[in-house]
């Protein structure tokens, strides 16, 4: 991640600023995300969020003598948590077990993986950060630069690799955050998008790509639907119709990629089913944002239960 300047004196290389810099905007002002939302079909100057966040691509951690401690996100995570109250919506009641289970209004699976394309595949000889902007109706994703190389958006539909900036992938795929196939668009951004009802809008031009996803329609919307009780016999309605049945082949794959996906804080439960959050969070070093985040879900799919209240109780893993 170093290289050698023009003094013979090691310099930090573009990819090690990105992935490690304390704050790497300081040095280099394209390497964040521009975070805007709002209330409106276009931008106007009344934005419910604009911010700039500037943090290093992945988590930062420190070792001491109580053991490893995450001290930073990092920029991906970071965001994530940002964008969260603009993409789910809190429901007005409560449910059966005297909770309030947020519903996402775009897949998080597909918001996620674009955000990673995104800041990994960018062109940094651009001066300008990535950008999401959220509207009325719609989710927007900008990544500076044309597709690299002779990649075309049937090429990366199809998951044909080609990635521009291979340090950045190798290390993101180390950290888990990419396999590094070329495989995230076809698996798990459109089948995320189908289970919502809904299909991705890409468009390239020879300054930025962009992705536009539209809010999930409610009465097609799989991906908030549990798998369990009553609902799965919803689900089960909705097999026997045509219309659907693109879809449930997408919710099944999205439970499959969240038992790979999540291993580590599964297995993290399973040796210790009383765990909080803090001490998951500590366990498979991730923020407790993050650990929070994935429990819904896997909630959400049925995978895993909270038994008793939140001092006393315990997980238990399904299946």
């Amino acid at each position: 991640m170093m290289t050698d300047g023009i003094t013979e004196k090691p310099v930090c290389t573009i990819a090690g600023l990105n992935l490690f810099g304390i704050k790497p905007r300081q040095t280099l002002k394209q390497s964040g995300v521009r975070l805007m939302f709002f209330d409106a079909p276009d931008k106007k100057y009344q934005a419910l969020l604009d911010k700039v966040l500037d943090a290093p691509l992945v988590g930062r951690f420190q070792v001491g003598k109580s053991g490893t401690i995450l001290i930073d996100a990092g920029l991906i995570e970071k965001c994530l948590e940002m964008m969260e109250p603009f993409v789910t919506q809190e429901p007005n009641h409560i449910d059966k077990n005297f909770r309030r289970e947020k519903k996402w209004i775009y897949p998080f699976e597909a918001i996620r993986e674009l955000l990673i394309n995104a800041l990994a595949h960018r062109d940094w000889t651009r001066f300008v950060d990535v950008e999401i902007a959220g509207y009325k109706d719609r989710l927007e994703i900008i990544s500076p630069g044309a597709l690299p190389n002779s990649m075309t958006v049937e090429k990366m539909v199809a998951g044909q690799r080609s990635a521009r900036n291979l340090i950045i992938v190798e290390v993101l795929r180390d950290y888990g955050y990419v396999d590094a196939r070329g495989m995230g668009v076809r698996t798990k951004v459109i089948p995320a998008l189908k289970a919502g009802g809904l299909e991705p809008i890409f468009q390239t031009t020879d300054d930025y790509v962009k992705t536009t996803i539209e809010k999930i329609k409610g009465q097609n919307d799989l991906i908030n639907l549990p798998l369990t009780g009553e609902a799965a016999k919803q689900k089960e309605k909705k097999e026997g119709e045509d219309s659907m049945s693109g879809q449930e082949e997408s919710r099944n794959d999205l439970i499959n990629d969240l038992l790979r996906g999540h291993d580590d804080l599964i297995n993290a439960i399973r040796a210790n089913p009383d765990s909080d959050y803090q001490a998951l969070a500590h366990k498979i070093r991730v923020s407790e944002a993050t650990v929070k985040r994935h429990i819904q879900k896997l909630k959400r799919a049925g995978i895993l239960l909270r038994k008793g209240s939140r001092k006393t109780g315990h997980w238990e893993v399904v299946g």
